[in-house]
Formats: structure tokens, C-alpha cells, sequence
């Protein structure tokens, strides 16, 4: 079954074809199926969208715990996450979005070329990071105020709350409409659930050195 035509490629082919053109990026042309030119050029859009989801979940992710971070040690006495806590909310996040390289994208995204415009990976992150830390932040406020709870209740609840955020953010990104109006690659969906089991090895008390559960020096154990 052929592809759908992309018009403007294949007039292109045509043109470069009469002059004498037979090949172009070592691909040979043949009318009688022009798939064989479409079909190089759809997958090339695919990908560039898919490496753009990838460098806005990067990005968009990193700045806004940042954020988080930053917020939470003017209020609080001790480390909001152990560093293990730290290692293991990440290198799930950047195994479970490699099912990204098989993911569809929006039809939009095929119909024409798109070129790196930096501008557009920094106005994404500026707006989604800040609005991540919000929800983070409001997690601090109800811990604190509402369960007072201590440094392991807190770490714990964050970490799980931020895995189940950054799960969210995958469906969210992958597509410019609803998340639930485009469906995600069976693997990117198996991956991104599978990581929140990974909270999990974190309550066992040998992945946590006890040094980690101490508070800062010269401020206070909550």
C-alpha cells in the first residue's frame, strides 16, 4: 500500500527528473511508484518531531526540578531527595523515552519541512518548567502543613509524585491535541508505565546510605 503523496516532493522529483536527474541522495525514482521518494522524506519529518518531543521532555523536565528544588531549600531544613532518590528518578526517565524513536506524530508534522529554531525549545521550557515546579510546590505546601511530615515521608511522597509527573508530561508532549486523541507506540507506553514501578527499590533501606538521612549541618531535622 503506497503512502500519501506529498505534493511539493514529488513535483520536485518530476522537475529534477526532466533534467535529467535520475537520482537524488542515492534513491532512484520510479512513477510508477513514488513512494519510493515520499516515503524517505515523511520518515525524515517523523523523526526530527520525535527528537524535538525528546529535547522538549529533556529540557522541560531538568529546568522545572531545578525550580523545585531551588523553592523547596528556602523552606524546608533537609534534603527534599537523597542522592540515590536523584539517580533513580532519572535514569528511568531517559530509558523509558527511547520508545520516543517509534512514536507516530501529528499529521501536521509530516506535511512539511521543519527546521531547528532554538527560540521555540526555550519559550516550551521556560512555560512548561515553571508550571511543573507550581505542582510541585503545591506537594511541598500540603506535606508540610496539612501531614507535617517527616524527611522520609517527604522524600518519598516527592519522588513518587515527580515519577508520576514525568509520566504525564510523556503523553502530554508527544502530540499538539489531546493525549487521548493520539495514540502512543505500544513500547513508549509500555516504558513510560513500567517506570513507575522504579519508586519501589527506593523504600528498601540499603539502596539509602545513612548518611544521606542526615539533615544539613546547622539547620534543624523536620
Amino acid at each position: 500500500m503506497c503512502c500519501p503523496l506529498d505534493d511539493a516532493i514529488l513535483a520536485r522529483a518530476e522537475a529534477l527528473a526532466l533534467i535529467g536527474w535520475t537520482h537524488i541522495a542515492d534513491i532512484p525514482f520510479d512513477f510508477e511508484r513514488r513512494c519510493v521518494c515520499v516515503l524517505p522524506a515523511h520518515e525524515g519529518r517523523r523523526t526530527d518531531a520525535n527528537i524535538t518531543k525528546y529535547v522538549r521532555m529533556g529540557t522541560s523536565s531538568n529546568f522545572g526540578n531545578m525550580l523545585s528544588l531551588a523553592a523547596a531549600s528556602l523552606a524546608i531544613p533537609f534534603l527534599p531527595l537523597n542522592p540515590v532518590q536523584g539517580l533513580l528518578n532519572n535514569l528511568p526517565c531517559d530509558v523509558s523515552e527511547t520508545g520516543i524513536a517509534l512514536d507516530s506524530v501529528d499529521e501536521a508534522e509530516i506535511l512539511r519541512p521543519h527546521g531547528w529554531i532554538m527560540a521555540e525549545v526555550l519559550r516550551f521550557t521556560l512555560v512548561m518548567g515553571p508550571l511543573s515546579s507550581i505542582f510541585d510546590i503545591a506537594i511541598f505546601a500540603l506535606l508540610l502543613t496539612v501531614f507535617d511530615a517527616s524527611n522520609e515521608v517527604f522524600r518519598t511522597a516527592w519522588f513518587v509524585e515527580s515519577m508520576a509527573m514525568q509520566v504525564q508530561v510523556v503523553f502530554a508532549i508527544r502530540t499538539a491535541g489531546p493525549a487521548w486523541g493520539s495514540w502512543p507506540h505500544p513500547i513508549l507506553a509500555l516504558t513510560s508505565l513500567g517506570r513507575l514501578g522504579w519508586p519501589w527499590p527506593s523504600r528498601c533501606p540499603r539502596w539509602v546510605p545513612s548518611s544521606a538521612s542526615r539533615p544539613c549541618p546547622g539547620r534543624r531535622s523536620g
